[in-house]
Parts: structure tokens; C-alpha cells; sequence
């Protein structure tokens, strides 16, 4: 998830005629990974466990620890979920049913990459210090993830870090 939003944060740093150089969907492929990797983890990280499924891992079921959903989370799962995973009957202007009135989806998830994938490391950093098992692995996982970020950042901008 990481990298891929670092990808998509440095190319769009690039000046239009080097993002030439790139394949036509790069922006749009790059957005995708970081999306569905920050929607996979939301659920991991944010369902409750009367809402889980038998054979998928839940931060609550599976490790006890219960995190409450941020504010960018509540924003812009629901993007995540109708722009991203499901097609919806309503695109391009998703809408939710909340009790008996309708309202909109937020449309601006291509904007908040980086955002989603902060508020994602924000979540991964209070589980991994409220988990007991594996932290020396969760905060190596972090570091190298983060690295890996950079790396691929500066392979397209030069220097474009991102995460801390």
C-alpha cells in the first residue's frame, strides 16, 4: 500500500512531459493498488467482531484488540467500497442508504491517497502497539514497508518520501 501511494504521490509531483514517459495508467493503477490494500486493511484493522467472517483475519476477533474507525476511515470507506469493490448502480455518483434517506458518496478518493495511506499506518501503528504477539515483526514490517516507499518514490521523482 505504501509504495504504491508513494508511486502515485511522486508522479504526480513529475512535469506533464516526463509524466509522458510513464505508461498511460500508471496514475490510475498506482491509486488502485493503494486503495484496495488501505480497503483490505480498514476492514482488517476496524471490524467489529459480531461483523466478521469465518475465514478471514480481524485485528478484534483474531488479536483482541478493538480500534474505533478515524475520521478519514468513516469519510471515505464507503468510496473505497462503491467506487473501488463494488459496482454500483449509481456511478458515478454513488450513493448509501442510510436508514430511509439516501446520501452521497464522497468522489474525491483519487485526491486522498496519501491521506488514506497515512490514516492506514496510523491504524497499524495503535494495533501494533496494543497486540501482544509479534511486535519486534510488526515494527520491522513498518520499517520496510516505509523504506521500500521511499524507494520506489525516488526511483520515479528523485526524492518524494512520504511516510514516517
Amino acid at each position: 500500500m505504501l509504495v504504491a501511494a508513494s508511486e502515485w504521490h511522486a508522479f504526480r509531483l513529475l512535469p506533464e512531459a516526463t509524466r509522458n514517459q510513464f505508461p498511460s495508467h500508471f496514475h490510475v493503477v498506482t491509486m488502485d493498488s493503494a486503495c484496495l490494500h488501505a480497503r483490505s486493511l480498514y476492514e482488517f484493522f476496524l471490524t467489529p467482531k459480531k461483523n466478521s467472517r469465518p475465514d478471514t483475519a480481524y485485528a478484534e476477533r483474531d488479536f483482541g484488540v478493538t480500534l474505533k474507525p478515524t475520521k478519514v476511515s468513516s469519510t471515505y470507506i464507503d468510496s473505497l467500497n462503491k467506487r473501488l469493490f463494488h459496482v454500483d448502480l449509481y456511478r458515478p455518483v454513488p450513493v448509501k442508504k442510510v436508514g430511509g434517506s439516501v446520501k452521497k458518496v464522497k468522489t474525491d478518493v483519487n485526491t486522498r491517497v496519501v491521506e488514506i495511506a497515512t490514516d492506514v499506518l496510523t491504524l497499524w501503528d495503535e494495533f501494533a502497539g496494543r497486540v501482544g504477539k509479534f511486535p519486534t515483526a510488526l515494527k520491522t514490517a513498518r520499517k520496510k514497508a516505509i523504506a521500500d516507499a521511499a524507494q520506489a518514490a525516488t526511483s520515479i521523482c528523485g526524492a518524494a518520501r512520504v511516510f514516517q
